[in-house]
């Protein structure tokens, strides 16, 4: 089954955003200000990000700090694994994928990143890197020293403890479901990825029905583990399941409810 997919301009993908010159146009996902250094109480991604539930005085200390290096292009990595951690980043555009490298030379997967979410924070604990993070399309961040993000910790507390909210959630909300997934029905697994990614770009106010993938389906296979042949088969069932139509990386869900039946984390909310 091969249908084809259209999409509005504005949701065809989440790793493509508008710029806009005022707050009220933007219903998207990065800075809206132009300049050479956006200031974060202008960001459209405030809600979500590091500057989230901080006063103003913090917010002009968060733009103090940061920095707006060249976005990385498709490929590009923000550092390697076992590289000293110097910053830790909010992602302003595009997407990101983190990785290992096991002993036998094999790639694994631990996390997607989407705009307004953190990464860099597993070099926090040792001083280095254990995973690599590489830009999935053109990516474009906000970088904070970590030292300069560190120091701030004293004089602006309720940075430190957005922090220590960002680094919770990625930890219980990114990481900890990773590793229950290589233990449920492959067709959950891709239930629970998929539902997982329209949950997240509904909080960004985008269509959490139509969107493209972040990744391809060789990646999407490897992050939940299982063949590349058994993820195309998967696909395949959803369509005929009427669940979904897919092409390429464009997805289209027609039964979301269905798919979060299906999913570990519909599961997991009927628990609490």
């Amino acid at each position: 089954m091969n249908m084809q997919v259209r999409f509005p301009q504005q949701q065809a993908s989440i790793l493509r955003s508008v710029e806009l010159d005022t707050p009220q146009q933007s219903p998207t996902l990065r800075c809206v200000n132009s300049g050479p250094k956006p200031l974060c109480k202008h960001c459209a991604l405030r809600k979500i990000c590091l500057a989230k539930s901080v006063d103003e005085d913090s917010l002009e200390a968060l733009s103090t700090i940061k920095k707006h290096p060249k976005p990385m292009q498709k490929g590009q990595h923000f550092y390697r694994q076992d590289d000293a951690l110097e910053s830790v980043y909010i992602l302003r555009s595009g997407a990101v994928k983190t990785y290992y490298i096991d002993d036998r030379g094999e790639e694994h997967i631990t996390g997607i990143c989407l705009p307004g979410e953190l990464f860099g924070s597993d070099g926090i604990g040792r001083g280095r890197h254990r995973y690599s993070a590489i830009a999935l399309d053109t990516s474009a961040i906000c970088e904070f020293p970590y030292k300069s993000l560190e120091q701030s910790f004293q004089s602006h507390p309720d940075i430190q403890r957005r922090v220590m909210e960002m680094l919770c959630s990625e930890i219980y909300d990114r990481q900890e479901p990773l590793l229950s997934l290589r233990k449920i029905p492959a067709e959950e697994r891709l239930a629970t990825f998929l539902t997982d990614i329209s949950s997240r770009l509904k909080l960004r106010g985008l269509s959490p029905t139509e969107f493209s993938l972040p990744m391809s389906r060789r990646d999407i296979a490897r992050y939940l583990g299982v063949a590349e042949e058994t993820m195309s088969r998967l696909f395949t069932r959803f369509q005929n399941w009427k669940l979904l139509a897919a092409t390429g990386r464009s997805v289209s869900i027609s039964d979301l409810p269905a798919l979060q039946d299906m999913s570990m984390t519909r599961s997991k909310t009927s628990d609490l």
